[in-house]
């Protein structure tokens, strides 16, 4: 008679989550505290376009960081580009990783911050391949957008233009972000299609959590609790919306 044996099961973030309206304004801080002086800002044009990436710069230089702006990041981050950013982090002389903007950015960073500590090429880390042995220099992950999830994850995902395909870098908890800061108010100027489109991103990373063999309670309770996050920010009906009565005066 055979008996089935539970599945063992981990879970682990080693990412300091700084959460809230405003947040933006502790960046300088949070930098200092890692023990940053000149980090590289990770980001994208058109977080520049949109005046973000100044109020990112602002907090920094206030703290008296010296920060260094590499914002040629695009959507899917193909190796030349990390590798191109890992340079860059080097010949600037940085000690230190802000990704700012949608998952692309975090991921350019992620993978820069690989590569400028153990060399080579992004492509060499591709998973199941060359050990990721050092952690990433120190890293804050500020999203802008609400799907990405990047900034607590434990993986990066690089394009790899000759074959064809996306191809994952991590699972281990050297390559997470250090921080997470999270700030929603940054989310709230895009433009209507980009809300949608990462709306639409959330939801599909919370059902997959939900529905994942690996899933367990804890990830459960924060995939179900993002559904309804979900579904009250499109206008549909949820389990919280429906059982919600408002207080009274």
């Amino acid at each position: 008679m055979s008996v089935d044996v539970p599945s063992v099961r981990s879970y682990q973030s080693p990412t300091r989550l700084v959460h809230g309206i405003g947040a933006i304004a502790s960046l300088g801080e949070e930098a200092g505290a890692l023990g940053m002086t000149r980090p590289m800002v990770v980001t994208d044009g058109g977080i520049v376009k949109a005046g973000i990436l100044d109020e990112a710069l602002e907090p920094l230089r206030k703290s008296g960081l010296d920060p260094v702006v590499f914002d040629r990041v695009r959507a899917n981050p193909d190796i030349a580009l990390v590798d191109e950013g890992a340079r860059h982090y080097e010949s600037e002389g940085c000690d230190g990783l802000i990704g700012l903007g949608g998952g692309s950015s975090i991921d350019t960073a992620k993978g820069a911050g690989l590569v400028a500590v153990q060399g080579g090429s992004i492509l060499q880390y591709e998973y199941g391949h060359d050990p990721i042995d050092r952690r990433i220099p120190p890293l804050i992950a500020v999203p802008t957008t609400a799907g990405t999830g990047s900034e607590v994850t434990l993986w990066a995902v690089i394009t790899d233009p000759d074959r064809k395909i996306k191809f994952n870098v991590g699972g281990t908890t050297n390559l997470a972000p250090w921080v997470a800061l999270i700030d929603p108010a940054l989310t709230v100027n895009l433009p209507p299609s980009v809300t949608a489109g990462t709306g639409m991103d959330a939801l599909a990373h919370a059902v997959e959590c939900y529905t994942m063999a690996y899933h367990q309670p804890f990830t459960d309770a924060v995939a179900l609790q993002a559904i309804e996050y979900v579904a009250d920010g499109f206008g549909l009906p949820s389990k919280r919306a429906r059982t919600w009565t408002p207080a009274t005066t």
